[in-house]
């Protein structure tokens, strides 16, 4: 059943495909279910191909010195067979495996339970068999943490009092900056975005970036809702920031997640472009 949302027409339903582990003589089935969805942005348009994702993960169950376990497997890319590459976890039992498995690694890399270390080690292609094997990685959990997180310094940067003050009024806030004749910063984004809110809450909120913006008139842009502005300015990704110099022409752009550091040196142009 097609619905309407934020201008485009969405409809998506839910199928299980069964998957062939063994051969054409002995066949080995194996339930894989998936969900298809469609985005178009007219109901009468035929959309290119479907979009479908894996829905769910394998679990089973281990204990690991009298502590109860469970083990999470899940298809990274979507092929149906389960190996190399593809994400695991080792969850405790009474968390349970409905977690977000923010934990997870790709199989042929290790995971802690506890402080204990393992390496998962499957049988075949249909992730149902599998056995951990414990190694020793040569540091210590809070500093395997540290090395994985690509956000820790942002995270760990110093606060602002307050974030970098968008403005949401796109047009007036354009014209604001050209009266004034200062340097506009435009921030493509949508309510869909992670990247754009790990941003927000990270960077945005930093205490340099605060300070490095000051002066800029920091515009929020949803990239849905403006499709002029969207294609005046080639967006073709989320989130996308453009600095705009204070006649109208572009200093620097960037595409994707960036970190506090980046957007320092970014604001950095305005200064220059003024």
């Amino acid at each position: 059943s097609p619905s309407t949302r934020r201008g485009n027409v969405w409809t998506s339903f839910d199928a299980v495909l069964q998957v062939n582990h063994g051969s054409t003589a002995e066949p080995v089935p194996e339930p894989y279910p998936i969900g298809l969805w469609v985005v178009v942005e007219a109901a009468d348009e035929t959309p290119p191909f479907l979009r479908f994702s894996r829905r769910g993960f394998l679990v089973g169950a281990v204990t690991i010195d009298d502590v109860a376990y469970q083990v999470a497997l899940s298809d990274a890319n979507h092929d149906a067979v389960y190996g190399a590459g593809d994400w695991w976890a080792i969850l405790n039992s009474q968390a349970g495996a409905a977690n977000d498995m923010a934990a997870s690694r790709k199989v042929g890399d290790f995971a802690w339970a506890d402080r204990r270390a393992f390496r998962l080690e499957l049988e075949g292609t249909r992730g149902r068999v599998g056995r951990l094997v414990p190694i020793d990685p040569g540091l210590t959990p809070e500093e395997d943490a540290r090395a994985r997180d690509p956000y820790w310094d942002d995270k760990h940067a110093e606060r602002a009092e307050r974030p970098v003050p968008f403005r949401h009024d796109v047009d007036a806030a354009l014209e604001d900056a050209g009266s004034r004749n200062v340097c506009c910063f435009l921030d493509f984004e949508t309510d869909w975005c992670g990247p754009c809110k790990l941003m927000d809450r990270w960077v945005y909120t930093a205490k340099e970036v605060v300070a490095a913006a000051d002066g800029v008139v920091c515009i929020k842009v949803d990239g849905d809702e403006r499709k002029d502005l969207k294609e005046r300015y080639e967006v073709g990704g989320f989130p996308t920031g453009i600095l705009l110099g204070p006649a109208g022409a572009e200093l620097a752009r960037f595409s994707g997640y960036r970190s506090v550091e980046d957007m320092v040196v970014f604001f950095a142009q305005a200064a220059e472009g003024n």
